[in-house]
């Protein structure tokens, strides 16, 4: 069995019922209220912003020895807006640099040299290398001719 006692609504409440209800929680409402609002005003005067001001002290930098226009001189790090990534093909050492930081190159412009001991060692490699598949292509015809070895290899 439930002991409970029968919850009621605030419909099923009789007129005088329903008006004191609604007086209780006006007055409650209006307590809590001013509670609030006293509570308020005496936090203010504990406040940071009520307490008094701090002296700071101040000193002004001018610089000195720095003649402009204007008289002021700012330092200032400047960066490129495009950026141009190049790529050699050949490895070396870069003999000069005939274009600067921020000059304008027209296409086909030289940007960079390689020091020319590379090139002259890649020349001398291939000039090697041909003579020696010329000697090979002989020895094979030779031996092709003597029927050593399969024409297809001569």
């Amino acid at each position: 069995m439930d002991k409970r006692a029968p919850q009621r609504r605030l419909g099923s409440l009789p007129p005088e019922g329903r008006t004191r209800l609604l007086a209780l929680g006006t007055a409650l409402a209006a307590t809590a209220a001013a509670a609030l609002w006293a509570a308020s005003g005496k936090e203010s005067a504990n406040t940071p912003a009520a307490l008094a001001p701090v002296p700071v002290q101040m000193a002004v930098v001018r610089p000195e020895g720095v003649e402009t226009a204007s008289g002021a001189a700012f330092s200032a790090v400047l960066h490129h807006d495009r950026e141009a990534r190049l790529a050699f093909r050949l490895p070396g050492r870069i003999a000069a640099l005939p274009a600067r930081i921020g000059s304008r190159l027209p296409q086909g412009a030289v940007v960079a040299r390689l020091e020319p001991e590379v090139y002259a060692a890649a020349a001398q490699r291939a000039a090697a290398d041909a003579a020696r598949a010329g000697r090979a292509a002989e020895r094979l015809a030779g031996l092709a001719r003597e029927g050593a070895a399969p024409g297809a290899q001569a």
